[in-house]
């Protein structure tokens, strides 16, 4: 994206700062769509749109966003949220073997049938959702970039607007069959990483009765996020049902505004089981899932 501005013959000058400052949080917006690094709170929530793909770093084309004047550079603000912590759990909870007094008992244990459940994926599908706006706050100047214009003497006024960061927000429409739409706004505080486990083999698989408190989880329609307050504790996992046409995209919203990491569970990924294995302590641990399919 550097190389494609800075080579342009037509290069807006809006743009002509872009080079100088390109980082890790930044966007272009033009007109009538945008682009974000993947590594961006925007990359990460709007790359799961239809017609949107991520190479070199980027992820586009987006919607276009209101609020701010294009075309021009963006820098967005997102708290960093604190790195997952690796489990301490021993080697028979990690791989949630039965207790047994001993071997003869625990292989008996292991081929009874009646001991094993399945647990169950989301069944009702979540109502739809349709993106309306994504808007742009501009936000007073910060102490970093303060500090900045003490050490790099000579800046412009142009240059230090074009440094300036802003806080995104995302506004919804929630639809179903026979219901009245419902509109939500987002504010994208943190940013968030959302990670998509490959299919298992020779699923779906099951869980052994005596840890079933394991699977325990706390299931919220992608349009009810905003009602639930509380946060689920280690020993119980959230799942986000998104399994409506477009939902996808609140579930990484919510996750961004209230601060949480997600595993996202898209058609031929892992079954239910080996999905709340992964966002459980003994796996990645990050305690939301968000079920798309």
């Amino acid at each position: 994206m550097p190389a494609l501005i800075f080579c342009s013959p037509s290069r807006p000058e809006a743009l002509e700062y872009y080079c100088q400052f390109e980082g890790g949080t930044t966007g272009v917006i033009f007109q009538n769509k945008s682009y974000w690094r993947v590594r961006s709170v925007l990359g990460r929530v709007l790359g799961c749109l239809p017609g949107v793909s991520s190479i070199g770093g980027w992820t586009g084309p987006c919607p276009a966003t209101e609020g701010i004047e294009a075309p021009r550079t963006i820098y967005l603000a997102a708290k960093q949220l604190a790195p997952v912590k690796m489990s301490k759990l021993s080697a028979d909870q990690i791989w949630e073997l039965p207790k047994a007094s001993n071997s003869a008992s625990f292989a008996t244990h292991l081929k009874d049938d009646e001991q094993w459940i399945l647990p169950q994926s989301p069944s009702t599908r979540s109502r739809g959702c349709k993106l309306l706006s994504i808007r742009l706050e501009n936000l007073p100047v910060s102490k970093e970039l303060l500090e900045i214009e003490k050490h790099e003497k000579g800046w412009d006024e142009k240059q230090k607007e074009s440094r300036r960061e802003f806080r995104a927000h995302i506004r919804v429409e929630f639809c179903g069959e026979g219901e009245e739409p419902h509109h939500e706004e987002y504010t994208l505080l943190h940013n968030s990483i959302f990670i998509t486990l490959p299919s298992c083999l020779s699923g779906p698989h099951g869980a052994h009765k005596e840890h079933v408190s394991w699977f325990r989880t706390v299931e919220i329609p992608v349009n009810k996020l905003k009602e639930h307050a509380k946060s689920a504790s280690m020993d119980e996992t959230l799942v986000i049902n998104a399994t409506g046409e477009g939902a996808e995209v609140a579930a990484r919203a919510w996750c961004t505004q209230v601060g949480r990491h997600a595993i996202v569970r898209k058609a031929d990924g892992p079954c239910m089981a080996c999905t709340l294995r992964g966002a459980r302590r003994a796996g990645l641990g990050l305690g939301t899932v968000i079920w798309v399919s």
